[in-house]
């Protein structure tokens, strides 16, 4: 990720003004359902996503994460950022600075709350990131006795299929008649799990510290056994930048009853 320049507070401040939570709003719903794929897992409900923002493809939302990363360190030397003063302790200017990164990081947040109210404000705002989703959750089911039959079925429709070539007319209709049935019995054996329901976004926040994670492989029973110990197999660091938590709620589908 590209280094973002360190700015005086009341700077961060003033371009904070122009901040449009509304558009953060537009920009992190547009990238979730867009980028479906790349967080998707249809073993859980509940999503915490990193976001951490390197491209102008959300410009909005770049512009207040720059805003914060350019807030200045808590701990800084050198010619003061926020103040004018050059006969300041260093304890007493830290002091200062942290306090006046504080302020700023706090003014900030009230954007991305902001942001986030936007987002809930509209409760149809996030039907296409459920239908994006939901995909992903239903499923084709089907025993092995169905299974059977259903390679049966495609069996006699490519024997079918080849015969029809050269009948007469009045056997075409029968074997289209058979084919008819046959492509039914083989729907019927098909089930597809449809689901419905709604996915929220519960939360929308901006965690400014990075955070190490590990991935550990796991031991086997007798390695377990033997006093062996997990292996780190990769580590790295996730920047600081926006978090998005969310949690789908979905059931099967209502099907129709029968008034008879």
């Amino acid at each position: 990720m590209s280094e973002v320049t360190k700015m005086r507070i009341s700077d961060i401040l003033e371009e904070a003004k122009s901040i449009e939570p509304k558009l953060i709003a537009e920009e992190i719903l547009s990238w979730l359902v867009n980028n479906v794929e790349s967080y998707v897992d249809n073993q859980t409900k509940l999503y915490k996503i990193d976001l951490v923002i390197d491209s102008d493809e959300m410009p909005m939302t770049k512009k207040l994460q720059d805003l914060y990363m350019a807030i200045p360190d808590d701990d800084l030397e050198g010619t003061p950022l926020s103040f004018g003063c050059k006969d300041f302790e260093k304890d007493a200017y830290n002091e200062k600075v942290m306090k006046e990164s504080s302020d700023c990081r706090r003014e900030l947040d009230k954007v991305v709350e902001k942001a986030y109210e936007e987002i809930k404000s509209n409760p149809n705002s996030t039907e296409g990131l459920f239908k994006r989703l939901i995909f992903f959750y239903e499923k084709i089911i089907m025993n092995p006795d169905n299974k059977k039959r259903a390679l049966q079925i495609d069996a006699d429709l490519k024997r079918l299929f080849e015969g029809k070539e050269e009948a007469s007319e009045e056997e075409k209709k029968k074997i289209q008649e058979q084919v008819v049935k046959l492509i039914q019995e083989g729907e019927e054996l098909v089930k597809w799990e449809e689901f419905e329901g709604a996915v929220s976004i519960t939360k929308f926040d901006y965690e400014a510290f990075s955070v190490g994670v590990k991935l550990s492989s796991k031991p086997t029973n007798e390695e377990r056994m033997a006093g062996e110990e997990s292996e780190v197999m990769k580590e790295y660091i996730i920047p600081e930048g926006f978090v998005v938590w969310m949690e789908m709620n979905y059931r099967l589908k209502a099907r129709p009853t029968s008034m008879f």
